[in-house]
């Protein structure tokens, strides 16, 4: 579990942004752990363990803000306006802006009552500390399951195995009574 798409299907799993499409994503990234890995429970098992830490967090470490030094040119324009500072005035210089959405991009008018009520579900995601629980629920729920049709395979194998072993034997049993038997009804 050491390849680096390992590492990344788990930073999509805990990293992901939250957002309702995360599940989705998550169930997949979940499937393909266990379809590729070797010893899926390994990783899966530090994935629930960093969702739970996650979820159960105290809310106030969540909301801790850095506070950055600020340069001598962002001291001025803060002096200047006496506007509340926005979220861009607040990232590091080298951090790149996001940019507007297009208005060609935006719905009709009949849709942006749609559109608003969508947004202030997705922030209602966004805020809320049981989207955290929700996420850990799924995971633990998803990597059950997984690991049930996992432990499914690992036991036909197993018998397959045994099965051949069983078989080997059987076959290399049997040409001695052939011959014993082909011998004494030759003699008779």
């Amino acid at each position: 579990m050491d390849n680096p798409i390992f590492q990344k299907l788990q930073d999509i799993i805990e990293r992901a942004p939250r957002t309702p499409q995360w599940f989705g994503m998550a169930e997949q990234a979940i499937n393909t752990i266990y379809l590729l890995g070797e010893q899926p429970d390994q990783l899966c098992s530090q994935i629930i363990k960093n969702l739970t830490e996650k979820a159960f967090r105290p809310r106030s470490q969540d909301l801790e803000v850095e506070v950055r030094p600020m340069t001598p040119t962002q001291a001025e324009d803060e002096d200047d306006d006496d506007v509340p500072p926005t979220p861009a005035t607040l990232m590091p210089p080298d951090t790149p802006a996001i940019p507007p959405t297009p208005a060609w991009s935006m719905p009709a008018t009949p849709g942006m009552e749609r559109q608003s009520s969508q947004d202030s579900i997705k922030n209602d995601v966004q805020s809320t500390p049981s989207f955290a629980l929700a996420q850990l629920l799924f995971t633990v729920g998803h990597v059950a399951i997984k690991h049930i049709v996992y432990l499914e395979l690992v036991e036909r194998e197993f018998k397959r195995r045994k099965d051949e072993k069983v078989k080997c034997e059987y076959q290399l049993v049997m040409p001695r009574y052939k011959l014993i038997g082909s011998k004494s009804r030759r003699d008779r």
